[in-house]
């Protein structure tokens, strides 16, 4: 993913530059790149420089960032309850290119702070009514008050609400954009090779590969502990394909596309509580296997031939129709 962040000021102490770089260092296996608004100085606006000069190329390099990155993030400094002098001419220009709007729907992450104690809410508030208008995406807004009672250069925030708050805000975002691309780039289809899984072990053993399980049909089962419909019958159902031996494998895949998380302890207790016969290890952050192969839930079920194609993808666990079908399915490779 790619990234643009800045501030909106021209202070060369900013604090709003402190707090974007901030949150920017969290994004660590994402390209970014952090602007400078006093790179991008022009003179200020008016449709009479326009008309005598053009517009500047400072505004369509400016422009241009914007359109190759995935996400921003802009932290916006508060001068006289508006946007700074120096944000708003670099806006203004950009509004001025033809046939585009200012951020072209370009997702953002939208932050302030100042150092009283409504941490830039004005400034946040006027962006927030009037971005939309120009192309922006605001996916979520952040404000951190009192600057320097909260934040450290060290330790960046430090108040224990705030930065549980911005932390779980950045994990969000992180993950809506991970599922995107995975989603996006995923090569899983009926009748195609199932692509490689990206797992991690629970009970210590070794993750197996794809090409593990050829030879054998393969059922594969996400779920999810917080599921009902998982606990209560895929599992079961599971278990006793296990249990009869026909010829089918079954993996099992703990995923957490939603929901509180689930430790190792945890789930080798759920092992033992609910009698777990078939091998299953955990999804690797932010669900990716999950999202990979396109599931649309737990219990999610994929059925794998013997060559490793895939043949059959079902969501639910109820027992006269997902599970019926499951089983008619099973039955029909098994000849």
């Amino acid at each position: 993913m790619k990234i643009l962040a800045f501030a909106g000021s021209s202070s060369r102490t900013s604090i709003n530059k402190q707090l974007v770089t901030w949150v920017a260092n969290h994004f660590e296996n994402d390209e970014v790149d952090i602007y400078d608004l006093n790179d991008f100085e022009m003179p200020i606006f008016s449709i009479d420089k326009e008309r005598a000069e053009g517009i500047p190329k400072l505004a369509f390099n400016f422009a241009k960032a914007i359109d190759e990155a995935d996400l921003l993030l802009i932290a916006l400094a508060e001068h006289n309850g508006n946007y700074s002098a120096a944000f708003k001419n670099i806006y203004d220009w950009i509004s001025r290119i033809p046939k585009r709007s200012v951020f072209e729907n370009t997702p953002m992450f939208l932050m302030a702070t100042s150092i009283g104690r409504r941490g830039g809410s004005t400034v946040l508030t006027i962006a927030e009514r009037r971005f939309p208008y120009d192309g922006g995406d605001i996916v979520d807004t952040f404000s951190l008050p009192s600057f320097d009672e909260n934040f450290d250069t060290e330790n960046g925030i430090t108040h224990p609400f705030y930065k549980k708050e911005i932390t779980e805000k950045i994990d969000k975002i992180k993950a809506q954009f991970h599922r995107f691309n995975l989603m996006a780039g995923s090569d899983f289809e009926i009748g195609r090779p199932l692509p490689e899984w990206a797992l991690e072990s629970i009970f210590e053993n070794e993750v197996p590969k794809v090409a593990d399980f050829k030879g054998k049909p393969l059922l594969i089962l996400f779920f999810y502990m917080g599921c009902l419909g998982c606990k209560s019958r895929a599992i079961p159902f599971a278990n006793r394909i296990v249990y009869e031996d026909k010829g089918i494998q079954v993996l099992g895949i703990h995923t957490r596309f939603e929901g509180k998380s689930y430790t190792d302890e945890q789930l080798k207790a759920a092992k033992e509580e609910y009698a777990i016969r078939f091998p299953f290890f955990r999804d690797k952050e932010h669900a990716q296997t999950f999202w990979k192969y396109k599931a649309p839930g737990t219990p999610h079920w994929i059925l794998v031939d013997k060559n490793g194609i895939v043949n059959y993808a079902l969501f639910g666990s109820e027992p006269n129709n997902a599970l019926l079908r499951l089983d008619l399915k099973m039955a029909e490779m098994l000849g």
